[in-house]
């Protein structure tokens, strides 16, 4: 039983963000819902780093043999980043983001990070052909002209550079 509660904890992550981008897709207070499912997984995963027993890993048991399945601890750690930018997707999707940032020059107000992430899904919905995502957004495609203004962005890969591998240094 404990190897299965083991392996079944790696699929708590990738569930959580999968039950945010739904509630965020469906709308009204389920996106609220969802977005407070992810926030609740972090204080969970803050508390337990209180414990005084501390969770092993996977690991190995008393004889030896591995508790964690490889392969479907991969799987999971591998689906993690895909679902999370679907996450982000649907963020956008939904127009939150656009109506987050009416009036404002960058996302929190100044250049911050919070920028600099949006700015590589941005980019990103651009390199796919999927920039009216953006720019049939007024708010957004207004921030991602301000962005791609910056001396940051110019740096940026185009999809040819991509394919060909031919990553440069944006510094």
């Amino acid at each position: 039983m404990n190897k299965v509660i083991i392996n079944l904890r790696y699929f708590l992550t990738p569930l959580l963000i999968v039950i945010a981008m739904l509630g965020i897709v469906y709308g009204g207070i389920y996106t609220w819902l969802g977005v407070a499912m992810f926030a609740s997984a972090i204080v969970l995963d803050w508390a337990t780093s209180l414990l005084p027993v501390k969770l092993d890993p996977a690991g190995v048991d008393e004889d030896g043999e591995l508790n964690g399945v490889p392969w479907l601890l991969n799987a999971m750690m591998y689906a993690q980043y895909p679902i999370f930018v679907l996450l982000q997707l649907s963020l956008v999707w939904r127009d939150e983001l656009n109506t987050f940032i009416d009036n404002k020059e960058y996302i929190v107000g100044e250049y911050s990070f919070a920028d600099v992430h949006w700015t590589a899904v941005a980019h990103m919905l651009t390199l796919v052909g999927e920039q009216d995502m953006i720019s049939s957004r007024s708010n957004l495609n207004a921030w991602f002209d301000r962005v791609k203004a910056r001396s940051s962005y110019v740096g940026l890969p185009s999809l040819d550079d991509v394919k060909n591998k031919q990553l440069r240094s944006v510094a």
